[in-house]
């Protein structure tokens, strides 16, 4: 039998390296699971401290799969929003470019064959010419969004969960920007 370090096996504030303790009496892994398959809701976890939240959340929803984000780092919302957008390889400005043009160009050649003295010597001469005209039209935009409408844009197209782990970390009224914020996305089933 391998013997392994009690550091590996219970770790407070981390994540088990060999155990794992499925809550199958209560239920808690599959109930959580059932938020999978009814995307228009706002999920939370709560229990005791050191009881196993986030261990639990991350067996369901590993970082893989998901995008995780620490309540312990934000300070405020740009940092949130900036933090989902770095995850999902966003951007808050984008530049689109339009190109319209027309080339035109033709080229003249013209070659003789000369016969100085039959047989025996005989030249070619030619003569040519070139013209091409060139004309673009470019029209470029740039838009430029805050960090949340970015965010919130294309965390519509990546569909992946949002989790914040210790929410309530985060200041009581920015919470509820937060959910207001995510609404049209819980609503619309992202």
């Amino acid at each position: 039998m391998e013997k392994h370090k009690a550091s590996k096996i219970f770790v407070p504030g981390g994540m088990p390296t060999y155990t794992y303790i499925p809550r199958t009496e209560r239920n808690l892994e599959d109930s959580l699971r059932e938020s999978t398959e009814n995307l228009c809701q706002l999920t939370t976890v709560t229990g005791a401290t050191k009881s196993g939240k986030t261990v639990l959340t991350k067996k369901v929803f590993p970082r893989e799969k998901s995008i995780w984000v620490d309540g312990g780092t934000i300070g405020n919302e740009d940092d949130l929003w900036n933090y989902v957008l770095e995850s999902i390889n966003g951007y808050i400005a984008s530049d689109k470019s339009n190109s319209k043009g027309s080339r035109v160009s033709f080229r003249v050649k013209l070659s003789k064959l000369i016969r100085f003295i039959p047989f025996f010597a005989e030249g070619k001469g030619s003569i040519g010419g070139e013209y091409a005209h060139t004309d673009v039209k470019t029209t470029k935009k740039s838009l430029t969004l805050s960090p949340r409408a970015a965010a919130i844009t294309q965390l519509r197209k990546v569909k992946l969960p949002l989790i914040i782990d210790d929410f309530h970390y985060l200041d009581r009224s920015f919470q509820g920007d937060v959910i207001r914020a995510l609404k049209q996305l819980i609503f619309d089933g992202f």
